[in-house]
């Protein structure tokens, strides 16, 4: 997975290194995908070490107030994507018995997702709400971004996989793989459904302890 980026880094090292006298513009344009690969390591490596860390720490459940958490992560997600213009639709948030970075992890990732894959128009949203049921308590996150192509529906939860249409964003594709096996570490599951060009609808559920 790090072969990519590395393969940028080596690539943009050797045509700096051997063309002193490339237009600026050029330049710019190499030092610019270098940066990016950079970025996109340091999100592997990252991202990794974070579920390794996961791995080996048993969660501790407490009440959580979804209310005021979700803002509280959307406002820090919102600090890498200035320019978004995403809405954030925020219905009925119940109260969730979790631990509080898992929870943190979860939806972190996945607000996130809905920025970087958004169409980048003025109609983008996020919609989230939460129902109760017998069983325990669903959360939802609907946006009408980019989607998923229905041959890709079936990878996007495998680590370092990513929908096809989603290769130009930066990211590592941890982030989905690490939202099911966090769920599942709180005895949860995750599934969503997409359509390309028309967004995608996640659901979280979250068992009666």
């Amino acid at each position: 997975d790090l072969k990519n980026p590395l393969s940028i880094l080596k690539m943009g090292n050797d045509m700096l290194r051997r063309n002193t006298s490339i237009p600026e513009d050029v330049q710019q344009k190499w030092l610019e995908n270098m940066r990016g690969a950079i970025e996109n390591i340091q999100s592997i490596i990252n991202q990794t070490l974070q579920l390794n860390k996961i791995r080996a720490v048993n969660p501790v459940r407490e009440c959580l107030d979804m209310d005021k958490k979700i803002v509280e992560w959307i406002d820090e997600v919102k600090l890498i994507y200035p320019a978004s213009q995403l809405e954030f639709r925020l219905g009925n948030l119940y109260k969730l018995d979790a631990d509080c970075g898992v929870a943190y992890q979860i939806f972190y990732n996945l607000i996130s997702n809905a920025l970087k894959y958004a169409k980048q128009t003025d109609e983008d949203y996020l919609a989230i709400n939460s129902e109760k049921t017998s069983k325990g308590i669903v959360y939802y996150l609907e946006d009408n971004g980019i989607g998923i192509p229905d041959e890709d529906l079936d990878v996007v939860f495998k680590a370092h996989e990513r929908a096809g249409n989603a290769l130009e964003a930066q990211g590592s594709g941890i982030g989905l793989s690490l939202v099911k096996e966090l769920m599942e570490r709180l005895d949860g599951n995750v599934n969503l459904s997409s359509k390309l060009g028309k967004g995608t609808i996640i659901r979280l559920f979250f068992p009666n302890n």
